[in-house]
């Protein structure tokens, strides 16, 4: 390959502000875009507590002051130093810890079973929160999940269901999501009871391997109506992509 001719400095210039301004543009529809991501999926712990609780070491993001902003924050769930969790304080009342979001598909979420126990990723991205720390967290009091999905044109959904609940290493980190309501649909019907499988730990109900078959990690029964764990394509993609069947 060969480049002929001359560009003068003052062309150089100009294509340089040109370039600039273009990245400033580009900057704001991002920043505009990420304001109207999902929140992802989030527990919320309706038991009441006494207000000292909300005082020094917040448990979760029930304990954070309600005039707080939504952002990230360190709670102290049981046997923990602390973890940094996202706290959405403006959705449907706010106070709900957020344990995974999915934007953009960077975090890699094909991953074996100490990772999701562990959790991985950034509170402020992408990320799962982790296993055990959902766990410890709905072991303890009263929560309720809800689940918010954008499509590429925009629309949304969410469920929401009244009773959630993770079980612990030992039960495979059964699923317990009962009572639900929203505009998606009941796709964890089918999962609920069901314990956690990745591809490297298979618990699901089916000769095969879910996790596998369907790349990530989930309450797979035989497999899926929801894997919001999946691989995340592109919008002219539909064959290997985030699922949930029981939205129309």
């Amino acid at each position: 390959m060969r480049c002929s001719g001359r560009v003068s400095y003052g062309d150089y210039l100009q294509r340089l502000q040109k370039l600039e301004s273009k990245l400033a543009d580009n900057t704001g529809k991002l920043q505009e875009i990420l304001s109207r991501l999902p929140k992802g999926i989030c527990a919320k712990d309706n038991s009441k507590r006494p207000s000292k609780c909300k005082e020094g070491r917040p448990i979760d993001c029930n304990d954070i002051p309600g005039k707080c902003p939504s952002g990230v924050y360190k709670v102290f769930p049981k046997h923990t130093q602390g973890i940094e969790v996202y706290c959405e304080m403006n959705l449907d009342e706010g106070h709900w810890t957020v344990f995974q979001r999915r934007e953009n598909g960077y975090v890699d979420f094909y991953r074996g079973w100490n990772d999701y126990k562990s959790g991985f990723g950034n509170p402020k991205l992408e990320f799962w929160l982790g296993n055990d720390i959902l766990h410890s967290l709905t072991s303890r009091g009263k929560y309720e999940m809800r689940i918010d999905l954008f499509d590429f044109d925009g629309n949304n959904a969410f469920a929401k269901y009244k009773e959630f609940r993770i079980g612990d290493e030992s039960s495979k980190f059964k699923l317990t999501a009962d009572g639900y309501y929203g505009t998606a649909g009941n796709s964890l019907e089918h999962h609920n009871g069901h314990r956690f499988s990745t591809k490297d730990n298979d618990n699901d109900n089916l000769s095969g391997h879910c996790a596998t078959a369907y790349p990530g990690a989930w309450w797979f029964n035989t497999c899926v109506t929801a894997d919001l764990n999946g691989p995340f394509s592109a919008k002219n993609n539909s064959q290997k992509c985030i699922r949930d069947r029981t939205v129309t």
